[in-house]
Parts: C-alpha cells; sequence; structure tokens
C-alpha cells in the first residue's frame, strides 16, 4: 500500500484510511503479503470493479478536469507537482 500512496502521490495514512472505507464496502480485500509478511496488499474485488469503470469512464469524460490541455502539459504540470511535494516532504525524491 506504500507504493500505491506514491503512485497516487498521497500521504500513506490516507491510503490507509482509503482502503479501510473501501474495504468496509467489499470493493477492495486487504492481505500480507506471501513473500513479505511486512507488506499488506489490496485487492479490488469483483463487488469493486463496476464503481472503477464508471470512474474511469466520468475522468475520461471530464478530460480529468483538465480539458484542452495537451497530454504533454498535463504530464509536465504531474512532474512539476511531484516535485513541488517531494521538496515538502510529502513524497520522497524518487516518487517511491
Amino acid at each position: 500500500m506504500g507504493k500505491m500512496g506514491a503512485r497516487l502521490m498521497v500521504h500513506p495514512a490516507a491510503v490507509t484510511n482509503a482502503i479501510g472505507k473501501l474495504e468496509q464496502r467489499g470493493l477492495v480485500r486487504r492481505s500480507m503479503s506471501p513473500e513479505d509478511r511486512r507488506v499488506v496488499l489490496a485487492t479490488i474485488t469483483d463487488h469493486g470493479r463496476t464503481p472503477v469503470a464508471e470512474a474511469t469512464e466520468a475522468l475520461n469524460e471530464a478530460a480529468f478536469g483538465l480539458p484542452g490541455l495537451r497530454p504533454e502539459l498535463t504530464a509536465s504540470l504531474v512532474g512539476m507537482l511531484r516535485k513541488v511535494r517531494a521538496l515538502t516532504g510529502d513524497l520522497l525524491p524518487d516518487g517511491e
């Protein structure tokens, strides 16, 4: 779940909180990694796949809230925001 936080660019505690709420609703399942018992895995359930598909469609239709912004500019903006978050200590410098 730590990598999930880095990839989503949110604090690890926020991921834990969100996964807990999703698990209560039956949308995800938490389990221990068979390779490393210190690692907690979050797996989407069959029940969780429908809202994911609906949310993905809605985000795509809304152009992720950045209509008219060219893809390369969007990527540049995300990169800059990642650097700002790393400088504030919200993320590790390499994003892991």
